[in-house]
């Protein structure tokens, strides 16, 4: 796809966008915002504004009602740029390369710019390699994701103390290490640098747990030892939400609805850590995600709660767009978790 095919997409996108529905409505809608913003900035090279939009973010560290950073979905919103920048793997679209190049070359001290310059370097190797497991790859498609890959750390250490000052600089990193396969020793240095250094970044301990989850590098165990250091890295003021969080990721990114089986978590705790969130994060978006969590771990008292907490209709983009796992759950939570 050409670029101005990208643009034209977009602009339809800016001109015919509506709000998002459903209980988490709210939430939905502003990630949706601010991902289409920064993907639409970038496509129509308005660096001024991609400049404005990702410092504000940076220094305010400024989050969504649900507690999503602000500044990783701006980073999204460029991620969803790259990956309608190169269709073709075979025949990579240079138009991308000159929109980052002429940011970079506007404002050569842009974290930012920079970052975008290694995302889109990182997104081809991907796509060489493509996403499914190792033994799915084509031979002759390993060299090249791995020179993909190589290039893209060369960059990124090589504008580190430009881009570092932003923690997107630390995902990218670990998006690198988990691709080359970094030891376990090498990789937690990394980690702990960038949770020394930004020790609230939630997105930063999603790159973490994907390192230790079993289909990369680690194991269950090393997920659930991972979710504790992440809890006495931040207990102070997150009390257990982070156990929560990493077990968050780690459904989401491998476990699926079978958590509470294939993997260490402890409920009591992550019922104590979902407490921690909501007190903190009451939208409704999280409200839907631990009920549906309280129903899997098979708590219904917890699921009663949680459910009798919803308002409105229940975030299909949680439950799925058949009804049947939500009515089993609130009927299930109802007739027990009353009692």
């Amino acid at each position: 796809m050409k670029l101005k095919q990208i643009y034209g997409s977009l602009l339809i996108i800016e001109l015919c966008l509506g709000p998002a529905q459903g209980a988490a409505a709210g939430e939905q809608a502003e990630r949706e915002q601010i991902t289409q913003q920064a993907q639409y900035l970038i496509a129509f090279k308005k660096y001024s504004e991609l400049e404005a939009m990702a410092d504000e973010y940076r220094a305010s560290e400024s989050k969504t009602p649900a507690g999503k950073w602000k500044l990783s979905l701006f980073y999204e919103g460029l991620e969803n740029f790259y990956a309608a920048c190169d269709v073709d793997v075979n025949a990579f679209d240079t138009g991308c390369d000159d929109v980052i190049a002429k940011w970079i070359e506007r404002y050569p001290d842009s974290p930012a710019a920079h970052l975008a310059k290694a995302g889109l370097l990182i997104d081809r190797a991907w796509k060489r390699r493509g996403t499914g497991y190792g033994s799915e790859v084509n031979e002759e498609d390993w060299q090249p994701f791995f020179d993909g890959i190589t290039e893209a750390r060369a960059y990124l250490e090589s504008v580190k103390p430009i881009a570092a000052k932003d923690p997107e600089w630390y995902h990218a990193m670990m998006t690198v290490a988990i691709a080359q396969s970094w030891p376990t020793d090498k990789f937690a240095s990394l980690l702990d640098e960038a949770l020394d250094r930004y020790p609230l970044n939630y997105s930063l301990y999603r790159s973490g747990v994907n390192y230790y989850l079993p289909k990369w590098h680690g194991s269950a165990k090393q997920v659930e030892a991972f979710a504790r250091a992440a809890v006495e890295r931040t207990r102070a003021t997150e009390g257990l939400g982070l156990y929560v969080r990493v077990y968050w990721y780690a459904s989401a990114d491998q476990f699926g609805d079978d958590l509470f089986s294939d993997s260490d978590v402890v409920w009591a705790d992550m019922k104590t850590g979902i407490d921690d969130v909501l007190k903190a994060y009451p939208d409704q978006w999280n409200v839907n995600s631990f009920a549906r969590f309280a129903c899997l771990a098979g708590d219904n008292q917890k699921a009663h709660e949680l459910i009798g907490r919803i308002r409105g209709d229940p975030d299909p983009a949680i439950w799925g767009y058949d009804p049947w796992l939500f009515r089993r759950c609130h009927w299930w939570a109802d007739l027990l978790g009353s009692w």
